[in-house]
């Protein structure tokens, strides 16, 4: 899916022939290397490895992510779903947009100008920063720049649940990439950056200057 959400806009923008790169390396999927349970407070390391094999088996379509939310709720022994479902729905997002990424680097090497977008999730109450960036432009190996943390560092993602990134700005994060042309700009009804709104019909970076 992550790696369709690169090609599919890239043919009907007819930069390039669907199936010209060749397919992701599935191994590298299946290894779940973009996993990040590591990070997850109170839980033993032997807990962390059933909890990857309950997500790998979601990612690899072997078990609805219904079942593995109650599975991973076992393992962690509580009787709420709240934190296994918050797991659950960021891992699997994770990995689908290093599988965008990893399409978008493969991509890159053949469409001469391709570039990425962020777009922000649209969720009733989403992360300042992430709402800011929506629509930011940047070139497939420079990151995304968010803002900076509550110590004045700049925060910069390559992609929306990038692994290198801090846990505050992954988790359930419903942020998206998409590919961008400038030749594209000619067919959009707002190819210029489009500032995100409040709920007063305020541009968010006016919020963000105060």
């Amino acid at each position: 899916a992550g790696q369709a959400s690169v090609d599919a806009p890239l043919a009907a923008g007819r930069l390039v022939v669907m199936g010209a790169a060749p397919v992701l390396d599935t191994r590298l999927l299946t290894a779940m290397r973009a996993f990040m349970t590591d990070r997850i407070k109170d839980v033993s390391a032997e807990a962390i490895g059933k909890i990857n094999t309950q997500l790998g088996l979601t990612v690899l379509g072997a078990q609805p992510p219904a079942e593995t939310v109650s599975a991973i709720t076992d393992i962690l022994g509580e009787s709420s779903r709240r934190r296994a479902l918050t797991i659950v729905r960021t891992e699997n997002s994770r990995v689908y947009s290093t599988a965008a990424y990893e399409r978008l680097l493969q991509q890159a090497q053949m469409v001469e100008g391709l570039q990425k977008q962020w777009r922000a999730s649209g969720k009733p109450h989403p992360r300042i920063n992430h709402l800011a960036a929506d629509g930011q432009v940047q070139d497939v190996t420079k990151p995304f720049k968010m803002g900076e943390d509550r110590f004045g560092k700049p925060i910069k993602l390559m992609y929306p649940h990038d692994p290198a990134a801090p846990a505050s700005e992954t988790i359930l994060c419903g942020c998206t990439m998409v590919p961008w042309h400038a030749d594209w700009a000619g067919a959009m009804k707002n190819p210029a950056r489009k500032y995100a709104q409040d709920e007063a019909g305020q541009p968010v970076r006016e919020l963000l200057a105060r």
